[in-house]
């Protein structure tokens, strides 16, 4: 079996906040940043920026990058090692001129069909690092103190 790429945004904003997703029928405690499969011959940023779009309807075109800081993090394997993250972040260096409050978040996509048709994601909120570690996937919690390092780099 070959392995599974996915790509995935930890959106921070300039208050230290991180946008997390909860999927749909998961536990009420297990939360995750947007991601999602890597398509055949997709560049992997690519397929980060259109996985958080399809995940929550922010599209980073529309939001100016003047404000942001992108890093793309060390990939991390999952337990299993047959799915590896390729993680990056967005940090908002400045307060942003759209307001996170008034966005649309929502999820634009649905699982397939034959899985039930429903929407992928049923919720969202902004955590705080510490509350991040107790509520993502162990390999996300492996980023968080990259995160935590680049928010200090920039004096947020």
């Amino acid at each position: 079996m070959s392995k599974v790429i996915a790509a995935g945004i930890f959106i921070v904003k300039k208050d230290g906040n991180i946008l997390v997703c909860h999927p749909t029928n998961h536990a009420a405690n297990f939360w995750s940043i947007p991601k999602g499969k890597v398509e055949d011959g997709e560049p992997i940023y690519d397929a980060a920026i259109r996985e958080t779009y399809e995940e929550t309807n922010i599209n980073f075109n529309d939001i100016s990058r003047e404000n942001y800081s992108v890093h793309r993090l060390e990939p991390v394997n999952y337990g299993h090692k047959k799915k590896m993250i390729y993680p990056f972040v967005h940090l908002e260096l400045t307060n942003s001129t759209s307001s996170w409050e008034e966005m649309d978040i929502k999820c634009n996509s649905n699982v397939p069909v034959e899985r039930g048709g429903f929407p992928e994601m049923d919720d969202y909120k902004w955590v705080s690092i510490d509350e991040a570690r107790g509520i993502l996937h162990e390999t996300q919690v492996k980023c968080l103190s990259m995160i935590e390092e680049l928010i200090k780099k920039y004096k947020l």
